[in-house]
């Protein structure tokens, strides 16, 4: 192979190489940008929800069907936003499938949590578009049926605690 061949050889595989990490470069920017756009639109809905707190003529103009009191609205309101934050939390990968399962349980091992995700899981369960959603959804509904199954019959909390899986994480 002659010193030009291999010189072109080397040009090549740098091009390459400055290519694949302007291409990784642009993922990952398309990446921030959509978590950027998310945490803005979570900001607004948190604002909207904040809002009508304060104003408690203004739940109503969510939803006919949201529970009439403002007080049980504020709760399934609030449920909500502890649910979006465990679903963007889920999705980013910062939250394992167990921890969701946990939160899930404690969540549910209430009346609230419980009632919310009657009245709310057929919306999150048919309007989850991307696969992490989907599984999270997965989970929730998961937990919410032991929930549904412990609470029949017992009052009180329906929570037991498991223990987490050894994920080699020794933080």
């Amino acid at each position: 192979m002659s010193l030009e061949a291999v010189g072109s050889l080397v040009a090549a595989i740098i091009s390459a190489l400055s290519l694949a990490g302007v291409t990784v470069s642009l993922l990952l920017q398309a990446k921030q940008a959509r978590i950027s756009q998310s945490e803005a639109l979570r900001t607004r809905h948190f604002e909207l929800f904040r809002l009508a707190y304060e104003h408690s003529d203004l739940g109503r103009v969510w939803s006919e069907q949201d529970p009439p009191f403002p007080t049980e609205w504020r709760k399934h309101t609030y449920t909500n936003q502890i649910m979006m934050y465990f679903r963007m939390s889920h999705a980013m990968g910062e939250s394992t499938d167990w921890e969701i399962r946990e939160h899930a349980a404690r969540l549910f091992s209430t009346i609230v949590g419980r009632e919310f995700w009657a009245r709310a899981g057929p919306l999150y369960l048919t309007t989850s578009r991307s696969r992490a959603h989907r599984k999270f959804c997965q989970l929730v509904q998961e937990e919410f049926e032991r929930a549904m199954l412990a609470s029949r019959g017992r009052s009180g909390s329906v929570h037991t605690v498991r223990v987490a899986p050894d994920d080699g994480y020794r933080g």
